[in-house]
């Protein structure tokens, strides 16, 4: 039979009917023979894969796994992506499945697959091969093998996890859904990073529960956050409580100013349980800061202690110099403008209050640039470009020169960057009429909105990115842009 296999080999026959006829006999004489293999590699060469693979397991179960791996790049390269990534999973390659998903931007198909794996529910090469293989196990070094592989396997699938976990972290991130995120990030064990999107999303409840639960220790900034919200909505009990856990002296001051706003006539005793001077002793000490050179707590005292015209004066003092120089410092010029964010300062005269604004957002713009988030960028040249004229001439033309130089970049780049998104703020919403311009980043109002003094509205994301580099709205009006 082997003769008349060779034969039929050697004869040409024309036509595409009549070349699978002459295949098909020679491939069922090896099947006559025994020759699984060489039947096998005919059905392929017929592009008959079902017989392939219904009889690959009778040559070993390494030739139908060869085979299924064959027939997986055959799916792919057709489109058939799913069905393709079911050959590579039952093949025992589990990683190639996984590519596959996340080129195609099936995050949520990886993730799955990729938690499967790690719990060991996966089949993998090694077991298979293990489970039909006759080699003695009875030598201690035979019985480590399958431990070793077993562990290796895991590490492979834990690194797996990872890269498909940072794929859907960066994909749910810009659908606006930080909570689903920080479930990836927990999925790989990854707890720290997942409380710090739960807050840059103002997620704070749930940032508190997974820190508490799960961390050794609750970070200061959780409770910081905490405090100012809860002082936003008019619980200064909690506030102060939360505020002294964080251990922030900033936080307890502003804390302090808002209860000053809320409640003048209980601000004293309210500044003793915060183990803070009185109003009069702050003043008393801001003068003495000033007469000796240290605008920072100058600025600070003025403002507990009520007088935000003195502290709007004291920071121009110290920034007017500090901004006409052409290195200054950062550091020193965002110190300033953080102390004298402790208060609004509407009622401070226009053109101090306009200089003030000019620089906080001047000193914003750089933290904005550093920290990538493009789509503030736009409320905050505004505001400088707007307010900058009531600036001496020499520190007018010295910040309008930045500005135009971040211009410059911003017209270069493309993509928001690092913006941060809370839940929901791509949906669409009816809160805000259509057309409705964001004054942080000039484009439509989307998700939940925050109204502003001026009647303009920001984003609730936007007011997360906004409120860590600028204390004051982008309204212009003075007032605070308070955590929500």
């Amino acid at each position: 039979m082997e003769s008349e296999i060779a034969e039929l080999q050697n004869v040409r026959v024309s036509g595409a009917k009549k070349k699978e006829e002459q295949l098909r006999e020679i491939a069922s004489m090896h099947l006559e023979l025994g020759h699984v293999r060489q039947f096998c590699q005919v059905m392929v060469q017929l592009e008959d894969w079902d017989q392939a693979l219904a009889f690959a397991p009778g040559v070993s179960i390494e030739f139908w796994r060869e085979l299924s791996m064959q027939y997986a790049e055959v799916l792919h390269a057709k489109g058939s992506v799913k069905q393709a990534c079911q050959h590579w999973i039952a093949a025992g390659n589990v990683s190639k499945a996984l590519s596959s998903h996340l080129n195609k931007g099936m995050h949520r198909e990886a993730f799955v697959l990729a938690a499967q794996a790690m719990a060991n529910r996966m089949p993998t090469a090694s077991s298979s091969s293990s489970s039909s293989s006759c080699a003695d196990t009875s030598s201690p070094a035979a019985a480590e093998e399958p431990e070793q592989r077993e562990s290796a396997s895991v590490s492979g699938c834990s690194k797996e996890m990872e890269l498909v976990s940072i794929s859907r972290i960066k994909a749910l991130r810009e659908c606006a859904m930080p909570v689903q995120a920080a479930c990836c990030l927990l999925a790989i064990n990854k707890v720290e990073a997942a409380v710090q999107i739960l807050l840059a999303a103002n997620e704070l409840g749930l940032a508190m529960v997974v820190a508490r639960i799960l961390c050794q220790s609750v970070p200061s900034r959780v409770y910081s956050l905490m405090a100012l919200q809860c002082a936003g909505v008019g619980n200064l009990e909690e506030a102060l409580h939360y505020g002294q856990q964080s251990g922030s002296e900033l936080t307890l001051d502003q804390i302090c100013v808002l209860e000053a706003q809320r409640n003048p006539s209980g601000i004293e005793s309210f500044l003793t349980s915060a183990h803070r001077r009185s109003r009069s002793t702050f003043l008393a000490d801001g003068a003495q800061h000033v007469a000796d050179g240290v605008p920072e707590q100058a600025v600070r005292c003025y403002m507990l202690g009520g007088d935000p015209t003195s502290g709007c004066t004291a920071a121009l003092e110290a920034l007017h110099p500090l901004m006409a120089s052409d290195s200054w410092d950062w550091n020193s010029a965002k110190k300033i403008i953080s102390a004298a964010g402790l208060c609004s300062i509407e009622q401070v005269s226009p053109d101090v209050k306009n200089q003030l604004l000019c620089y906080a957002a001047m000193v914003g713009l750089f933290e904005a640039f550093w920290r990538d988030f493009r789509m503030i960028w736009h409320g905050l040249v505004l505001t400088v470009e707007a307010t900058a004229p009531t600036l001496p001439d020499l520190q007018r033309t010295k910040v309008l020169g930045h500005v135009q130089y971040f211009r410059a970049i911003l017209q270069k780049l493309t993509g928001l960057g690092g913006t941060v998104y809370c839940s929901g703020q791509l949906l669409p919403s009816a809160a805000h009429p259509p057309g409705s311009e964001s004054l942080a980043s000039g484009m439509m109002l989307t998700g939940v909105a925050l109204p502003l003094g001026s009647g303009g509205s920001i984003t609730k994301s936007e007011a997360s990115m906004w409120v860590q580099v600028n204390p004051f709205s982008p309204s212009r009006t003075g007032e605070l842009l308070l955590r929500f």
